[in-house]
């Protein structure tokens, strides 16, 4: 509904969302039964991606290899061990659209793999080789990766979902976005795309609305409803301002504009704008005019009832709370966390690390980061607070999250060395001391953390304003 349109799919471009699904589910459980025998016969030494032509291939896989293009224009691969991708084919840069990365103006090597970036010990990158191949913003880019200690092997995600599968739903969203970008664009008057959307929007009937909605250009609606003088003594009845040369105008897109949206800054008020669609199609109806009553339409309620007191408003210790900073376009986001316990000793920590593509991103590092610290200072239980809903609800989903495979596998393996470790959400209103320390670390602009086994008094002050236990 965002162009105007009633919703219906362009079927051609669905269907092709839909083949690409099946493409997605080959590269992503490739070893199911269906990629292994598609894979026995089509692309036996290389990925579906990578097909050019088949002997004699069945309608089934032309069909999904018809999806190719649209699924490559999303697809983004995640980097574990780094052995499988290579650096300049592949696009597995974390930015906002996949895309390869950018040279520093060296040879490119084409067959460097990203684990040779690596140190094959520690895991970490080369800084001195980054400097050396790369552009100063794909470095930093690349710092936000976090290679696989574990031998995860390199995947795909999809980069239009937060989660990083691919859905049918997004799939078709690009399709129609690049089926927009190659169409020739024939503009010989402003485009109506938000005079129609906001027509869906006004205080009348579904006839109605569809009435103002459906005009084509063969039609002379704006003679007929703007300009003809039963027409124009009607329009002169009806309260709303008459502008010379403003309305009406022999143009139905400058008429509906006035309409849904100038006439407010002329002036006229929404009650003397509310009949206009009942207006147009009485006029149109060639039966006389007249004030139409309207109901307004009651709206629907969509805030959800508060929740009732759960244990997230109970005060358990020992407790750890955490949070993240995340600002789009920054180099740097901050993380934060405070330890309580029953002796009402305090532990404070911030992390200020590489920026990150999303901020459920730095949510999760930030969580990651904290519970590290914790085992070091020696708590083998702990219960972990968030005021990040989703990142809990993503632990406590079964369903894989290709995004944030690096993330969930350091949580994984971080999280069985506690003896009890949960984590809860709490409101943003009893996380504000994590929260002012992220924010504190993030507005350093430098990589660092630190640990301290004090609360600051400015934390206390916070946490006594805000009622905190």
């Amino acid at each position: 509904m965002e162009r105007g349109s009633l919703g219906f799919r362009d079927l051609q471009l669905f269907n092709l969302a839909l083949l690409a699904k099946q493409l997605w589910r080959l590269l992503y459980y490739p070893s199911s039964l269906l990629a292994r025998i598609l894979k026995s016969r089509y692309y036996r030494n290389t990925s579906p991606l990578e097909v050019e032509k088949s002997n004699a291939p069945s309608f089934g896989w032309r069909s999904i290899i018809a999806a190719k293009d649209l699924l490559k224009k999303g697809l983004r691969r995640t980097i574990g061990t780094g052995d499988t991708t290579l650096v300049w084919r592949d696009q597995w840069i974390p930015a906002e659209q996949p895309r390869l990365p950018k040279d520093s103006g060296m040879y490119q090597d084409p067959l460097l793999f990203v684990s040779q970036l690596m140190d094959p010990i520690s895991k970490e990158w080369k800084l001195d080789k980054l400097v050396d191949l790369f552009d100063i913003e794909d470095i930093n880019l690349i710092l936000s990766i976090r290679p696989s200690r574990f031998q995860r092997p390199d995947g795909f995600c999809w980069t239009y979902s937060k989660t990083g599968r691919y859905s049918v739903k997004t799939g078709y969203e690009l399709a129609v976005q690049l089926k927009d970008l190659l169409a020739p664009q024939q503009i010989v008057q402003p485009s109506t795309d938000a005079i129609k959307s906001k027509i869906w929007t006004i205080k009348a009937s579904h006839k109605l609305k569809h009435f103002a909605w459906c005009g084509t250009e063969e039609e002379t609606i704006n003679h007929m409803i703007f300009e003809c003088p039963p027409a124009v003594e009607t329009w002169n009845l009806s309260g709303i301002p008459k502008l010379p040369e403003i309305f009406p105008r022999p143009s139905l897109f400058y008429n509906l504009d006035y309409l849904l949206w100038r006439a407010r800054e002329k002036g006229a008020t929404e009650t003397s704008l509310e009949p206009f669609p009942w207006i147009m199609w009485y006029i149109w109806k060639a039966q006389a005019w007249k004030t139409a009553q309207l109901t307004p339409a009651p709206v629907e309620n969509n805030t959800t009832a508060d929740q009732s007191p759960t244990e997230a408003t109970l005060v358990i210790r020992p407790r750890c709370q955490v949070d993240a900073s995340w600002v789009y376009n920054s180099s740097f986001f901050g993380g934060g966390f405070i330890i309580d316990t029953d002796e009402d000793a305090a532990h404070t920590g911030g992390l200020t690390s590489s920026q990150v593509s999303i901020p459920l991103q730095a949510e999760f590092r930030s969580l990651i980061w904290a519970m590290k610290m914790v085992k070091q200072l020696g708590f083998s239980s702990m219960r972990f607070e968030s005021d990040c809903l989703e990142l809990v609800r993503l632990l406590d989903d079964e369903d894989d999250w290709p995004s944030l495979a690096a993330e969930i596998e350091e949580y994984c393996s971080t999280l069985v060395s506690f003896q009890f470790c949960s984590l809860v959400y709490i409101p943003c209103v009893l996380n504000v001391r994590a929260d002012a320390l992220a924010k504190a670390a993030r507005a350093r602009e430098n990589i660092c953390l630190h640990v301290n086994s004090t609360q600051p008094l400015e934390l206390a002050t916070i946490a006594n304003s805000n009622g905190i236990s």
